[in-house]
């Protein structure tokens, strides 16, 4: 899609990548589904991961819940 827009809009659709795979991840830990939420996680860094919708902090959570858990306080 991008290509196709001359990258019209690359930052919005990188951002709009970050959201979707992020909620994703996070949906599946939920789950309990490790393995798909690591594949979403890593697919969130791909496009803008720090935006309007997802803090630092919050990418910095996910990703020491799915790659240090024993680091984790609840």
């Amino acid at each position: 899609m991008n290509v196709n827009l001359n990258y019209k809009y690359d930052r919005l659709i990188k951002i709009a990548i970050s959201k979707y795979f992020y909620e994703w991840a996070e949906e599946y830990i939920k789950r309990g589904d490790v393995a798909s939420a690591k594949y979403c996680f890593r697919h969130c860094l791909t496009g803008k991961p720090i935006n309007k919708f997802i803090s630092l902090k919050k990418l910095l959570k996910t990703g020491l819940k799915l790659y240090l858990p024993q680091f984790v306080i609840l």
